[in-house]
Parts: structure tokens; C-alpha cells; sequence
């Protein structure tokens, strides 16, 4: 497009410089400097403009590296997406590493730490299995928590592995007191239907004692199996049984839904 300008520009400059050419001296003169107050800044536009044409042409960018572009771009985000969110995983185990650590040092009691690797689908709510067993230090009866209170006791044993029954089993009931109200009972499966991990029932509490909601519930260290001390939960609501006792409603501190790590206490 250019350069059919620039034929036209310089074939008329041609003609127009041959007419004055021809014509006398004096008048030659001046047309010629007219002339070139005109043309010389057309050659100059007209340059500019071939030299702004092959610059516009070498910025522009075909579609399809556009859109390659892209995709590598949208490729490198997710992948940096999926770096922070291991990143992210790796400061919270680390964080609940720590937090277990310093627990366990405060602790009065010996611990061994171990890993939740199965439970039964059909049956999740009354026991785990555990990476550890006799070889361990491991046997019957012992008692497992968490950084937030009582879970259960060991059922079984194996060389390696071991089976944990779990608050809420009829299997696994727990003498408990309540300090604030001076009162004692029995941990019991809910009677309110089936177990969703989170509620137990407290039997046979006394009536008159100052039973409120609220109140923390922890071992009494009766019955040789689980020692004195160890939190289990706090009752939410109270109600009474057959006229002679009171029965109240505990939610375990413990998330028996969500184990990853527990804590036996060796003897």
C-alpha cells in the first residue's frame, strides 16, 4: 500500500520537475524551491509511514501463540496453586507435630504415639486400628487419648498392630466424676439412638448435687484402667431416670470422627 504511494509521489515529482525544467530561468527558479518546500516532507511522511508499518507488523503477535501463551501461563498457576497447598499441609502437620510434642511433655503420664490406619466402615464408630502392638510395650486394657481428651482402651493386640474400642461401645464404659458438682457416674452408650461420635450418656448421678450444663466430666481413676484426671467432655443437657438418679448428656472432647494420631498410656 506504501509503496504504490510512493510510485504515484515520485512519477508526478518526475512529471512536475520536467515542466519546470523547461520553463525560462527566473521562473524555474522559484517553482523549484516551491517544489521542494512541498515534496521533500511527502518523501519524509512517506518514509516514516514504511518505517511505522514494519514496526507495527513485527509488534503484532499471530492468535495462536496468544492463546499458547496462555495456557502455559494457566498451566504455571495451577501448578503454584498445588505447591502452596502442599506447602500449606506440610506447616499444619508440623504444627500438629509440635503441638502433640510439647502436649506429651507436659504430660504426667508415659505416652506412645501412634497412627490410625484402618477402621471398619460399617462399624466406624466403635473401634480403630493402630500402627503399633506388643512389640511396642503394647497389651489389653491400656488407655488412648488425644491432645483433647479420652478416646478409648486397647481391645486387642497384635504383634504390630492393635484394635482400640472406642467411647460409646457398650465395651467401653468409664467410672467418671464430675468436679463442680462433686458427683459421680458412669460413662454409657447414648440412648438417644444411633452414635455419631460426638455424644455419650453420664448414668447414675446423684440428685440434689449442682449438675449444670457446661460442667467438664473426667476419669475418677475407679475400675484400674483408666487413671485419674484424664478429661472426657462436657455435659450439655441433664435429665432424670426412674426418680432416683440423674442422667446427663456428654459431648466428647475427643473428635472420635476425624483420628489421626492418638496417645496410649503405658503403664
Amino acid at each position: 500500500m506504501f509503496r504504490k504511494k510512493n510510485y504515484i509521489i515520485i512519477l508526478v515529482s518526475v512529471l512536475t520537475l520536467t515542466v519546470i525544467i523547461s520553463l525560462p530561468g527566473s521562473i524555474s527558479s522559484r517553482l523549484k524551491l516551491i517544489a521542494g518546500s512541498i515534496f521533500i516532507p511527502i518523501f519524509g511522511i512517506s518514509s516514516t509511514l514504511d518505517k511505522t508499518g514494519e514496526k507495527l507488523s513485527n509488534i503484532i503477535i499471530p492468535e495462536e501463540d496468544i492463546h499458547l501463551k496462555l495456557k502455559k501461563l494457566e498451566e504455571e498457576n495451577q501448578r503454584l496453586k498445588i505447591q502452596i497447598m502442599q506447602f500449606q499441609t506440610v506447616l499444619e502437620e508440623n504444627r500438629l507435630l509440635r503441638s502433640n510434642l510439647n502436649w506429651q511433655a507436659r504430660s504426667p503420664w508415659k505416652l506412645k504415639a501412634a497412627n490410625v490406619v484402618a477402621r471398619e466402615p460399617s462399624m466406624w464408630w466403635k473401634g480403630v486400628h493402630i500402627d503399633i502392638g506388643t512389640k511396642d510395650g503394647i497389651r489389653p486394657n491400656l488407655p488412648v487419648i488425644t491432645t483433647d481428651g479420652l478416646v478409648g482402651r486397647i481391645e486387642e493386640c497384635g504383634y504390630t498392630r492393635s484394635i482400640v474400642v472406642l467411647l460409646g461401645d457398650p465395651k467401653c464404659r468409664v467410672s467418671v466424676v464430675v468436679p463442680e458438682a462433686k458427683d459421680c457416674g458412669i460413662i454409657a452408650p447414648s440412648q438417644a439412638g444411633f452414635f455419631n461420635g460426638k455424644y455419650v450418656d453420664l448414668m447414675y448421678l446423684t440428685r440434689g448435687n449442682e449438675l449444670k450444663p457446661g460442667q467438664a466430666v473426667y476419669t475418677s481413676g475407679l475400675g484400674n484402667i483408666f487413671p485419674e484426671g484424664i478429661y472426657v467432655g462436657r455435659i450439655v443437657d441433664i435429665r432424670s431416670a426412674d426418680g432416683l438418679y440423674l442422667e446427663a448428656r456428654v459431648q466428647i472432647g475427643a473428635n472420635l470422627n476425624s483420628l489421626n494420631v492418638v496417645w496410649v498410656m503405658l503403664r
